[in-house]
């Protein structure tokens, strides 16, 4: 992974770095919790399989809204805001997992967290997701934009797949200590609540360079 990401990815050094170290960290914790809030769903509060799966799809309407929001920011501020739009955005995926774990911990209010659960990560990451792309390819230089995307696209596949996994196997150890699904699904929702409170961290070290006359022209 070392030759694969930037230099400086796994430390989160300012810049081009944090931006990749920050996405994946978020796009990790996005996609396990959208694995888990329909296991939770479906196996724990028993509710029917297209009930869970409309849920879900308020995070996918949600996540389409942000990006459309940023796309308007964008073009007003002529993408000075980026890297506040990614803070800003992690910080509705954290209030997004807190309210995916009340809806699974919780006896009562389950539907209605998990809604909340699901608008909130789906507009943090269609906040952040977007506009770490941008600023990722703001820092490449002339024939450095095919290396960048795909470090971005190694990123957005290799670290969901490894927090699923990891998830899995607290779940699988949860059930063979005969401590029940449940338990195993908070420990791997509070697994991906520290992926995103880690990756709020490093969104503070996200720089942006500056914008060429290209994109200044297309603004």
């Amino acid at each position: 992974m070392r030759r694969l990401l930037p230099k400086g990815t796994f430390t989160a050094r300012k810049g081009l770095p944090a931006t990749i170290a920050s996405r994946g960290l978020f796009a990790a914790c996005y996609n396990a919790t959208e694995s888990y809030v329909v296991l939770a769903l479906t196996e724990v509060k028993h509710l029917p399989a297209d009930l869970a799966g409309l849920i879900v799809a308020a995070g996918a309407l949600s996540w389409s809204a942000a990006a459309w929001l940023q796309s308007k920011l964008d073009i007003k501020d002529h993408g000075a805001g980026r890297s506040k739009r990614v803070t800003l955005g992690i910080c509705f995926m954290i209030i997004g997992v807190a309210a995916v774990i009340l809806a699974v911990g919780l006896p009562g209010g389950g539907i209605v967290y998990a809604v909340l659960s699901q608008i909130f990560t789906g507009f943090g990451i269609g906040l952040a997701h977007p506009t770490t792309g941008a600023i990722a390819l703001q820092h490449a230089t002339a024939g450095e934009e095919g290396e960048i995307s795909a470090s971005l696209q190694f990123t957005d596949a290799f670290s969901p797949g490894l927090s699923i996994g990891i998830g899995g196997a607290l779940i699988a150890v949860s059930q063979t200590m005969s401590l029940g699904l449940l338990t195993g699904i908070l420990w791997a929702l509070a697994l991906q609540l520290l992926l995103v409170i880690v990756s709020f961290t490093v969104s503070f070290r996200i720089q942006q360079a500056p914008l060429d006359n290209r994109e200044l022209l297309k603004m």
